[in-house]
């Protein structure tokens, strides 16, 4: 019994500093409401899903666009080769080869594949900013109820 009232006594001594120093801060509803949406994670997590949407379209977008493709490569022989033919050396090659290419795809028609996920993409979008929506007016109407509830 004795040990439970110790632990008990030397919790409250080390949290009793914090609460004393804590400072009260007085708020008006709108400022309530302007920080809770500034700090709810709900909110900001819907923020970041719908910067993930907006690159999801730019990447349904993007399979519709030209493709370039380089490439390019270097190699260097430390001797030329070197053939007898009929009694004479006859040497072929060079030191250095270097090739390079360039190539170009466009997409003509995929049976509006490209189209259908673009407009997939802008769906998700409009669905992304009314979850952001939602969120900020189920944060609002909780601050405005426990609002309420402190002052009445």
């Amino acid at each position: 019994m004795r040990l439970i009232f110790s632990v008990i006594f030397i919790g409250c001594s080390l949290i009793l500093p914090f609460v004393a120093n804590a400072e009260v801060v007085r708020l008006s509803l709108p400022d309530a409401i302007k920080r809770g949406l500034s700090e709810n994670r709900d909110i900001s997590i819907a923020k970041e899903r719908l910067i993930e949407l907006e690159g999801l379209k730019a990447e349904a977008l993007s399979s519709g666009l030209p493709q370039v493709v380089a490439n390019g490569s270097y190699s260097r022989a430390w001797k030329k080769q070197k053939v007898e033919i009929q009694g004479q050396i006859v040497t072929f090659g060079s030191f250095n080869t270097i090739n390079a290419g360039v190539g170009v795809t466009q997409l003509l028609w995929d049976g509006g594949r490209v189209l259908s996920a673009v407009r997939a993409a802008r769906t998700e979008k409009a669905k992304g900013i009314e979850n952001i929506r939602d969120a900020e007016q189920q944060v609002a109407f909780q601050i405005k109820e426990t609002y309420y509830e402190i002052l009445y």
